[in-house]
């Protein structure tokens, strides 16, 4: 057998995983405080793991500007590598254990792919053994904690026309797409064009969101300079104030799918979609290969024009005084009267 000649080896240059993950937390999060919460430990602990790693490297990794750290050219060019080496680390139990590691799945993403997504999964899987954490997120926040090795499953959304680059860190599988629609307030008619609300008030799903993004973008491709009067996260409360008269806004499908409050969800077709997508770390999919294949739904929701009505349904296009309820799955329900307006 050869002997293996460790002679003339750096063991200096021997890195600490735990230094490069205080890093990367640090660089992801921008502050020393946030990356110790991550983390579990305190803001000092946290500061000299960065400490020991700069005086190891013989670098500064990190300028301060205001109240945050900045990378410095040293520190753009370890983050990098940095991922790379905790990503490779974090492959090793799996790969040598021969049975699988039982601990949480961790899946984190926004509010009504949770619902629409990983409730039914739950309740088909609540027999496993392998328990599941589910985290709420926008994604920026989930692919970042992915990428930390926080979350094992991130569920994001791509809208037409607006940029999300993508990381060749992770696999995307896509889970659905839906259109975008054009929700009013009860007294239009389903027939309302965006022209005709380009003096109206809007209502904006979220603030720095890609949906908002994707509004902003359908209506200044209409010529439309919106005059925005609500930016609201949660889409309860936005179909809310969209029945209740303060504004009009564009939101996906899936976020009208059993709707309670009368709103007009008008025919026009916005020629914009979303993308709904499952990701995981490319060295862990074929790991949840069958649990991103779990989260696929036999059928997406849609959405018929027309207007919604307390039984949480949409109307049928053109049938006037009549609506007929919808469930999220889209499938029919007892219909019942509802006057259109």
């Amino acid at each position: 057998m050869m002997a293996l000649d460790l002679d003339g080896v750096d063991h200096a240059m021997d890195l600490d995983t735990a230094r490069l993950r205080a890093f990367v937390q640090v660089a992801e999060r921008g502050t020393v405080a946030a990356a110790a919460t991550a983390l579990g430990f305190t803001a000092p602990a946290v500061s000299q793991q960065i400490t020991k790693l700069e005086a190891q490297l013989g670098s500064l990794l990190f300028d301060r500007v205001g109240g945050r750290l900045r990378l410095s050219p040293g520190g753009e060019r370890l983050l990098p590598i940095a991922r790379e080496l905790l990503d490779l680390t974090a492959q090793v139990p799996p790969a040598v254990r021969d049975a699988p590691i039982d601990r949480p799945v961790v899946i984190a993403g926004f509010a009504s792919a949770i619902a629409a997504y990983v409730v039914p999964l739950l309740e088909r899987a609540s027999t496993r053994r392998t328990p599941f954490v589910i985290h709420e997120e926008e994604d920026r926040d989930a692919l970042r904690d992915l990428g930390l090795g926080q979350v094992d499953l991130a569920i994001v959304q791509e809208y037409d026309g607006v940029p999300a680059p993508r990381s060749d860190r992770f696999r995307y599988t896509t889970l659905s797409t839906d259109r975008l629609r054009l929700l009013a307030p009860p007294h239009h008619p389903p027939s309302v064009q965006l022209r005709e609300l380009a003096t109206a008030a809007w209502l904006v799903n979220g603030a720095g969101t890609r949906c908002e993004q994707a509004t902003q973008v359908v209506l200044r491709d209409a010529g439309i300079e919106p005059r925005i009067t609500g930016r609201v996260s949660d889409n309860s409360t936005l179909l809310a104030l969209v029945a209740a008269g303060h504004g009009a806004t564009i939101a996906p499908e899936l976020v009208i799918a059993g709707a309670t409050m009368p709103i007009t969800v008008a025919r026009v077709d916005l020629h914009a979609r979303r993308t709904i997508l499952a990701v995981t770390r490319a060295g862990d999919a074929a790991r949840h290969r069958e649990l991103v294949r779990a989260l696929r739904p036999a059928k997406a929701p849609g959405t018929r024009a027309g207007t919604t009505g307390s039984a949480g349904a949409e109307g049928t296009a053109g049938a006037a005084g009549t609506t007929r309820a919808i469930g999220a799955t889209g499938a029919p329900r007892k219909a019942r009267r509802q006057a259109v307006r």
